[in-house]
Formats: structure tokens, sequence, C-alpha cells
């Protein structure tokens, strides 16, 4: 996606400026439900979005009446600060008040820096979790020991549509965020950078055996657009990569890859 506008039930239109390569998603936040409610209104909403290789796609989305649900609660929250991660995890929370299997649940599991690391399915999907699961299974291995991420449970009254094969999602919905710890040592790559020439630079990675990695670079910190520059799978030995590009000014990170 290059841009694109949303236009609102009343005709009106609002821009939606590009956005970095790692961005998942345009996410526009209000301090008040009712400063919400009163700039989204019910009705039928066009989103328009350039892309690079697919030219100009126009989509419609009927926003509902709010019916937002319940607060998900997490159950044996305690349990969630002191996962094995070398154990599959069975994460369970209070039934969905009210749910129906045409409802929708998921659980989103990200690292501190807000990296995704393990998503259920999204609505529409077949495998998806839906308003009569209270449970799910984060396997073995996904997560690193030693480290921290925040767990956030999605209770959703959704809509779903389509159009030329899109997928499209409308709909209510509450999210609660905890936080999830591992047990044991910390096994977070660590990244050393050596200059070996005017414009060359060397980094070393290092990582778990059997878990996958990805080195990305960006610009500025100010507002980073982080790229990907190269996987790897972690090793005792580590993983060397050279950047032969000239940068005036470049910063580099590594971090897991699932």
């Amino acid at each position: 996606v290059i841009d694109g506008s949303l236009k609102f039930p009343n005709g009106t239109s609002q821009s939606m400026p590009s956005r970095p390569p790692d961005a998942p998603y345009l996410e526009l936040n209000f301090p008040t439900a009712a400063g919400m409610a009163g700039t989204f209104v019910p009705g039928t909403y066009t989103v328009s979005l350039n892309t690079v290789h697919n030219g100009k796609q126009v989509f419609s989305l009927a926003l509902p009446l709010q019916s937002f649900p319940a607060a998900p609660v997490f159950l044996e929250p305690a349990a969630l600060g002191a996962v094995d991660p070398a154990k599959s995890l069975v994460v369970k929370w209070a039934p969905f008040p009210g749910g129906s299997a045409a409802d929708y649940v998921q659980l989103d599991i990200e690292s501190a820096d807000g990296s995704g690391v393990y998503q259920t399915d999204q609505p529409g999907v077949p495998t998806a979790l839906n308003g009569k699961s209270t449970s799910t299974t984060v396997p073995a291995g996904i997560l690193d020991p030693g480290t921290e991420y925040h767990a956030s449970l999605i209770f959703g009254k959704v809509q779903l549509g389509s159009t030329d094969g899109t997928q499209l999602v409308s709909g209510d919905f509450s999210q609660t965020r905890i936080l999830l710890a591992t047990t044991g040592a910390s096994s977070a790559p660590i990244l050393t950078i050596t200059k070996i020439g005017d414009s060359e630079y060397k980094l070393h990675a290092t990582g778990t055996a059997g878990r996958n990695y990805l080195i990305e670079g960006t610009a500025s910190l100010l507002s980073p657009s982080w790229q990907s520059m190269v996987n790897y799978n972690g090793s005792p030995a580590g993983f060397d990569f050279t950047d032969g590009v000239v940068h005036g000014e470049y910063y580099y990170r590594v971090r897991t890859a699932n």
C-alpha cells in the first residue's frame, strides 16, 4: 500500500498517509469512546488504497451499531508469569458472554518491541477461534526462555464480506492485554558490529539452535522504518553478514522471526 483515503457515510473523506513497510495496519486512537463514536458513526465506509502492484483498490465496509463485547478475562493469569517455553502452553479464558460460533476470539503474543510472535487465525479462516472457544494451545518452542512478552485476548462481534476475493471484516472488538514471561536463562540474540572498511560493516549475530532470526536495518531511530536484510538460523557459532552498502547513518537490530 502506497497511500489511500477513507470516505465516511456523510460523504467526507480522510487521507490515509503512506506507512512504513513493517507496519501491520493503520491505527487511529481516540482518548474517549464518545469521541470515537462521534467520528465513526454506523453506516457504510469506503476504503480506497493505492498499491504498488495492484493499482487502485476500493472496498466498502459496513460499520454496525456499536455493541462492544465484555472485556475478555484470562484464567490463571499468574501461570502466564512463569511459562516454561520448552512445553506447550494452554491459555484459558472465561467464556465470551453471549458468544456464539459467529463471533470471533483471537490470542496474540508480541515481543517487548511489538514484533509478532504468535497469533491465532484471522476472522473468516475456518480454524479461527470463535465465541464458544475458551482456550488455545501455544506450541512448545515458540517462546524464548527468560523473556517478557505481551499477550492480548480479543473478543469480537464481526461481520464478514468480500470484494474481488479479498476478505473484509468489520465489527466491534474488546481487548485485554497482560504480561507473559518465560522461565530459564535468556537466549535473546545478540548483535555485534565491526567496521571492516571505509563503507563496509560486518555483523555477527547469535541465536538459539533451531530458531529463525531476522536482521533488520533503518536509517533513523526517530521514526524507524525497519527493512529486512537477511534471515538466518541460530547456531552455536553464530551468523556473519557483511553490509557493503554505503550509509550516511544506519542502525541495525536482530529479532526472532516466527
